[in-house]
């Protein structure tokens, strides 16, 4: 029973070693097939690593006003994925920290801001921006403001 435990944590832990890589493969592709534009200048050709936000490459049509789907399609894989590995990872984290009463309370409260971060990364995902602004702000936002409160607990 115990080896089984141990046996899916450490698939989850993999999962999100091999996630995390396909995160900026797919991330990378996917500012490839940028069709182009910024806020400032519509005109600029492809993405622009400093010009454009990072959740553009979601947008259903680029700053430009041209279709985006390749883009959009790697995008929403690629922060599903991400989302998805933060909620694995932190559901098994804490089998790391049972050693004390205080470090199972500070594990399991990172964890839970650890899940609730990864599942607005994966409402950015399926907000694109051109289509949902006001959500798509409000996951990125949560998403950011949890993600250093899952942090800390375990600092």
């Amino acid at each position: 029973m115990m080896n089984q435990f141990h046996s899916w944590r450490q698939r989850i832990f993999l999962g999100v070693i091999v996630a995390c890589a396909l995160f900026v493969v797919l991330t990378f592709v996917a500012m490839l097939f940028y069709r182009g534009g910024t806020a400032t200048d519509p005109a600029t050709s492809g993405y622009s690593f400093f010009g454009n936000f990072f959740s553009e490459l979601g947008l259903i049509k680029s700053r430009s006003g041209q279709p985006n789907t390749v883009s959009a399609i790697l995008f929403f894989i690629a922060m599903t994925l991400a989302g998805s590995s933060l909620v694995s990872f932190f559901v098994a984290f804490p089998q790391f920290f049972t050693q004390s009463l205080s470090g199972k309370l500070f594990s399991w409260m990172g964890s839970i801001f650890g899940v609730f971060s990864g599942f607005c990364f994966i409402g950015v995902a399926f907000t694109p921006a051109d289509l949902f602004l006001e959500a798509h702000i409000f996951f990125v936002m949560w998403a950011f403001r949890l993600f250093p409160l899952a942090v800390i607990p375990y600092i």
